[in-house]
């Protein structure tokens, strides 16, 4: 069975076995938000029937073991159900979601520019893949809010009863937290790590789980808590290995290999429903990373008009910063030096001698073709994002000239002034 995405932007089932998919086929036919929701709960049953649930306090004390579930066919099968569940792990955490009325106003779930990119950089072979744009991306993803909307007013329930019975790996009262925090940065462990679980009001460590629904009657809410926790540890040995030496239980120092480690599966612990928390100063929950900076506009034309000629130079980023050549020099010995993270200029950037190579010989590249400048329309389209070669290790910035004169334009009364 595969998932299909037409030129109009609908979602359709194809395969020899649809008959097995009638609840699917009619989900879809009702529209592609109603469709992608019901590809959450789809594949929840073993091959011999439904799976029985697992002891709670086994979920923390055992290393995880392999699922008989049955597999989604394709690719497209789970790249669309990773979209869907990507909408459920945000709108599953919005605060005070059984006290807001649907009737009169619709509750805005942003897919943020990480998100989006990893999903339109990481579409698998499939019919219609091609048709797969930010624009498409952000309408299905607006389609499944707008299902979704419509399900719960439909089902008259409260938010939080909806989701446990229509989704119930997601829950609005509780979840399991994730917490990476940043030490000293000179110590051999750097960083910190525990797992909490939270509700609307409170964070408690992990261990106060198995304390606090002890009884054989609250068992049944602490596996629905742990459960993202079990189907994490699936996808990662890591988190596995965590589980096993019972170290998911206490508060963890961990090295920059470690930490390098759990940053590679953070999407991994994300799609099972877990929040995950980073130090603040990390953007899309990663280390910093160099990347080119195309910088155009520093200093004003020689004319006026969408012709005329602005300066062009090209650097290396990081974050906001600018790095001067010594800098440059100063960050690829780091590199040499390390493996995995390093230390420089107040923050913590991800090693990667290749990307750092790359850069360079794109930046030696970009200054020699536009060695004579590009027109001030060009330099609109490149801070607008349309480029031909969509690039993420790339960012444009607007130079001190550009940059007040867009100030300017964009100030009321502009082109009032304009004789």
């Amino acid at each position: 069975m595969n998932i299909t995405l037409s030129p109009a932007g609908r979602l359709y089932l194809e395969g020899d076995d649809l008959r097995n998919f009638n609840e699917l086929r009619e989900a879809f036919r009702r529209g592609n938000g109603h469709g992608l929701l019901s590809l959450d709960t789809f594949f929840t049953q073993t091959a011999e029937g439904p799976a029985e649930p697992p002891r709670a306090a086994k979920i923390l004390t055992e290393p995880p073991r392999e699922a008989n579930l049955v597999k989604a066919p394709t690719g497209s099968f789970n790249y669309w159900q990773s979209f869907a569940r990507r909408y459920l792990s945000f709108f599953s955490t919005v605060p005070d979601l059984d006290e807001h009325d649907f009737t009169r106003s619709s509750i805005c779930v942003a897919l943020s520019p990480y998100d989006l990119n990893q999903f339109l950089f990481n579409v698998p072979p499939m019919k219609g893949g091609e048709y797969v744009t930010r624009r498409r991306l952000l309408q299905l993803w607006s389609e499944i809010q707008a299902a979704i909307h419509v399900e719960i007013q439909e089902s008259g329930k409260k938010v939080s009863e909806f989701l446990r019975g229509r989704f119930p790996h997601w829950s609005v009262s509780w979840g399991v937290c994730f917490h990476l925090t940043e030490t000293a940065a000179a110590s051999g462990r750097p960083f910190t790590f525990h797992v909490s679980y939270f509700n609307r009001f409170h964070h408690y460590p992990i261990v106060k789980a198995l304390e606090n629904y002890s009884t054989p009657e609250q068992e049944k809410y602490l596996i629905r808590l742990l459960t993202p926790i079990q189907q994490a540890a699936e996808k990662s040995s890591y988190l596995g290995q965590m589980i096993e030496s019972a170290e998911i239980l206490q508060t963890s120092h961990w090295t920059t290999d470690q930490t390098f480690q759990f940053v590679k599966e953070i999407p991994q612990y994300e799609e099972a429903g877990i929040v995950v928390k980073v130090p603040s100063n990390w953007r899309e929950k990663h280390p910093s990373r160099p990347r080119l900076g195309l910088k155009i506009g520093e200093k004003p034309p020689q004319r006026v008009g969408l012709d005329a000629l602005l300066d062009f130079a090209s650097t290396v980023v990081l974050d906001d910063d600018e790095l001067k050549d010594d800098d440059i020099q100063n960050l690829a010995k780091e590199f040499e030096a390390s493996e995995r993270l390093t230390y420089f200029k107040n923050r913590w950037v991800e090693v990667d001698q290749e990307r750092l190579g790359r850069i360079l010989e794109k930046s030696k590249l970009a200054a020699e073709k536009m060695a004579d400048g590009l027109t001030f329309a060009q330099g609109l389209r490149m801070l607008a994002g349309v480029r031909r070669d969509d690039d993420k290790d790339t960012t444009v910035i607007s130079g001190s000239w550009l940059e007040e004169t867009l100030k300017k334009i964009r100030e009321p009364g502009f082109y009032d002034r304009i004789d």
